[in-house]
């Protein structure tokens, strides 16, 4: 739903993405390219986003290499992105009406100060994005509606989710309150949710009761069957934790709200057409996972292989229940998959391709929508994945080379097999070479040496301090990273 945002907002949002995912200087040039903008407004966007937020990023501009973004370490760059959506005319609108559906145009453009025109426009953008996820913006009075109460529900989760995240709390119901509840349904069900899965519920919690105050319920097709009576009758139980959370508000709980109130606390189980469908489910997740595991020649323990394969379920059963972007506008999956793909470029590719066959196999976007969240979730509950994925690659061979003498060729290659441990396999200059013109160069995937070595290529030296320094330092790991990359030849599955 980008367009919802401003071209100023959007644009902003995306310049402070691409300077956080450079690893250094990124030209005016480039960013007026990529953002098809002129030098004077992409230097106002750029002093907007440093002095909006100087105490948590620091950017710097020199006339020759361009601007370099610097982070606060005692903040999350998430943290200005949500910030960002926060401040944005559109999110703030749908949240005011989502909360109050009872208002018309003139009391909105009053309250946000917005001119006739640019509600309008405002409003037809919101219209669009909610049209292509299945929902209608009425302007009699301005409220949002749609056929399927289900998928309105999730939109609003993960709009609020996505704005607010896990330290912030948008409903008026008191949230200790919720969380309790979520903790008590943790316990009696046997869950083990982690934190994001009872944040997720929690907020899913709240939108389901102010929908269901304003007169929305999820279920209007009951055909329920015996495991859902059960879970009516069980949910009696929870009255009295409903009530303490509404009752504050002056809320009361409409007729058949256990009926309804399952569909958002157990949305699993309605999500199957069949116990076949179930089956047959389970049976791909598990050739899924075996798949990847030896494609890659690694092994995962039971306790990994049960996470991956219950995320794997939940996400085709999430998809069937809402078949749109999970994301509204700030894709977080998005961000991390980018570093993991720099990380692992074999994983990537082997994920790929496993996900290109499993769409082409079954109805679902496995690859087209899902490719970040599989590649950010697999990482995430395979208990020792970086260990593994490191095991693959080999230490690369640096070769030491000092124009000091043997004795400070022999402390700079200890000095860096200390940094590097088990990432390098250290070759030191095998005699002194202050004399000689033509000394002998041991084959190495690396030079890394004090002064220039003209016998060597370009690409293979690599010129550091007497003492290396931080920037030396860091800049060799990358260069070590990228020599450590297995190929792909070496992998018969991506053959």
């Amino acid at each position: 739903m980008e367009t919802i945002l401003s071209t100023g907002m959007r644009r902003r949002f995306y310049v402070l993405h691409m300077l956080h995912n450079s690893n250094g200087w990124v030209t005016i040039e480039q960013l007026m390219k990529q953002m098809e903008a002129s030098r004077k407004t992409i230097m106002r966007d750029l002093d907007y986003l440093a002095e909006r937020w100087p105490d948590r990023i620091t950017i710097d501009y020199q006339e020759k290499f361009g601007v370099r973004l610097w982070q606060s370490t005692h903040y999350s760059i998430h943290d200005i992105y949500r910030t960002m959506l926060k401040e944005s005319s559109a999110f703030k609108l749908l949240e005011a009406v989502f909360f109050d559906p009872t208002e018309n145009r003139d009391y909105w453009g009053s309250k946000f100060y917005l001119s006739q025109s640019s509600l309008y426009r405002l409003t037809h953008r919101l219209e669009a994005d909610l049209s292509a996820r299945g929902m209608r913006l009425n302007r009699t009075p301005y409220a949002v509606e749609g056929s399927n109460e289900r998928q309105i529900q999730i939109f609003f989760k993960r709009f609020f989710w996505e704005i607010y995240g896990i330290h912030d709390w948008p409903f008026a119901f008191d949230q200790e309150a919720v969380n309790e509840f979520v903790e008590k349904l943790n316990h009696d069900f046997h869950w083990n949710h982690e934190d994001v899965d009872r944040v997720d519920l929690a907020f899913a919690i709240g939108v389901s009761l102010v929908r269901s105050e304003q007169g929305h319920l999820l279920l209007t097709d009951p055909n329920l069957t015996d495991k859902h009576r059960e879970l009516i009758n069980s949910m009696e139980k929870y009255r009295g934790d409903i009530e303490r959370i509404i009752r504050p508000l002056g809320y009361k709980m409409p007729k058949g709200w256990k009926e309804d109130f399952i569909l958002t606390i157990f949305w699993w189980e309605f999500a199957w057409d069949n116990p076949e469908e179930e089956r047959c489910l389970h049976k791909l997740g598990y050739e899924f996972i075996d798949t990847i595991v030896e494609a890659l020649g690694l092994t995962i323990d039971p306790e990994s292989r049960q996470k991956i394969q219950d995320s794997f379920i939940k996400s085709y059963m999430r998809h069937k229940v809402y078949p749109y972007p999970r994301y509204i506008f700030y894709d977080r999956n998005w961000f991390a998959s980018n570093v993991l793909q720099s990380y692992a470029p074999l994983f990537k590719e082997v994920l790929e391709k496993v996900l290109k066959d499993l769409e082409k196999k079954t109805k679902m976007p496995w690859y087209s929508m899902y490719f970040d969240h599989m590649l950010v979730m697999i990482s995430s509950c395979w208990k020792d994945f970086s260990l593994q994925i490191d095991s693959l690659r080999k230490p690369a061979k640096v070769a030491v080379f000092s124009d000091l003498g043997m004795y400070h060729a022999e402390s700079l290659g200890n000095y860096l097999k200390s940094v590097y441990q088990e990432k390098v396999e250290i070759i030191i200059q095998p005699a002194s070479i202050y004399y000689l013109k033509d000394y002998p160069r041991p084959e190495a995937d690396l030079y890394v040496a004090n002064f220039s070595m003209e016998d060597v290529p370009f690409d293979d030296l690599f010129i550091v301090e007497d003492i290396p320094s931080y920037k030396n330092l860091s800049e060799l790991q990358r260069k070590i990273d990228k020599l450590r990359v297995p190929s792909l030849r070496d992998f018969p599955f991506l053959g």
